[in-house]
Protein backbone atom coordinates (compact mmCIF):
# COMPACT_ATOMS: atom_id res chain seq x y z
CA UNK A 1 0.00 0.00 0.00
CA UNK A 2 0.92 3.43 -0.64
CA UNK A 3 2.24 5.91 2.19
CA UNK A 4 -1.50 7.73 2.33
CA UNK A 5 -1.91 8.41 5.83
CA UNK A 6 -5.00 6.63 7.75
CA UNK A 7 -7.86 8.76 9.09
CA UNK A 8 -9.14 7.29 12.56
CA UNK A 9 -12.37 9.45 14.67
CA UNK A 10 -12.29 11.74 17.41
CA UNK A 11 -13.61 9.35 19.04
CA UNK A 12 -11.27 6.93 19.26
CA UNK A 13 -8.83 7.04 22.22
CA UNK A 14 -5.24 5.96 22.34
CA UNK A 15 -4.79 2.36 22.42
CA UNK A 16 -7.84 1.60 21.64
CA UNK A 17 -9.41 -0.70 18.59
CA UNK A 18 -9.65 2.18 16.12
CA UNK A 19 -11.03 1.66 12.29
CA UNK A 20 -9.25 3.42 9.86
CA UNK A 21 -10.08 5.12 6.20
CA UNK A 22 -8.26 6.14 3.38
CA UNK A 23 -8.26 7.23 0.35
CA UNK A 24 -5.97 5.75 -2.59
CA UNK A 25 -7.09 7.09 -6.27
CA UNK A 26 -10.59 6.55 -6.72
CA UNK A 27 -10.91 4.00 -3.73
CA UNK A 28 -11.29 3.95 -0.56
CA UNK A 29 -9.80 1.49 2.03
CA UNK A 30 -10.76 0.14 5.72
CA UNK A 31 -8.95 -1.35 7.81
CA UNK A 32 -9.13 -2.10 11.55
CA UNK A 33 -6.31 -1.23 13.95
CA UNK A 34 -5.74 -4.91 15.26
CA UNK A 35 -5.20 -5.95 12.04
CA UNK A 36 -3.73 -3.75 9.62
CA UNK A 37 -3.03 -5.95 6.65
CA UNK A 38 -6.31 -7.02 6.32
CA UNK A 39 -8.08 -3.99 3.78
CA UNK A 40 -11.74 -3.55 2.78
CA UNK A 41 -11.63 -1.60 -0.83
CA UNK A 42 -14.56 0.21 -1.74
CA UNK A 43 -15.71 2.59 -4.49
CA UNK A 44 -16.52 6.77 -2.66
CA UNK A 45 -20.29 6.03 -3.78
CA UNK A 46 -20.83 3.08 -1.32
CA UNK A 47 -18.69 4.63 1.14
CA UNK A 48 -20.23 8.06 0.85
CA UNK A 49 -24.07 5.54 1.15
CA UNK A 50 -22.56 3.97 4.81
CA UNK A 51 -21.69 7.32 6.13
CA UNK A 52 -25.11 8.65 5.48
CA UNK A 53 -26.60 5.59 7.10
CA UNK A 54 -24.45 5.70 9.88
CA UNK A 55 -25.25 9.61 10.89
CA UNK A 56 -29.14 9.02 9.99
CA UNK A 57 -29.19 6.21 12.89
CA UNK A 58 -29.81 3.16 10.39
CA UNK A 59 -27.25 0.75 12.29
CA UNK A 60 -27.49 2.21 15.88
CA UNK A 61 -28.89 -0.72 16.87
CA UNK A 62 -26.22 -2.54 16.37
CA UNK A 63 -24.38 -1.17 19.28
CA UNK A 64 -27.27 -0.56 21.22
CA UNK A 65 -29.21 -3.90 20.88
CA UNK A 66 -31.92 -2.65 22.69
CA UNK A 67 -32.71 -0.19 19.83
CA UNK A 68 -34.65 -1.51 16.46
CA UNK A 69 -34.01 -1.01 13.14
CA UNK A 70 -35.50 2.50 11.86
CA UNK A 71 -38.72 1.34 9.75
CA UNK A 72 -38.01 1.88 6.05
CA UNK A 73 -34.38 0.82 7.26
CA UNK A 74 -31.95 -1.26 4.09
CA UNK A 75 -32.72 -5.04 4.89
CA UNK A 76 -29.71 -6.59 6.21
CA UNK A 77 -27.16 -8.76 3.67
CA UNK A 78 -28.57 -11.85 3.30
CA UNK A 79 -31.87 -11.30 4.54
CA UNK A 80 -34.92 -12.68 3.15
CA UNK A 81 -36.97 -10.08 1.50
Amino acid sequence: MSDITWQISSHCQAGNSCIGVRRSGDTIHVRESEQPSETVITAPEKFRALILGVKAGTFDHLIHPARRAAPGAATPVGAAS
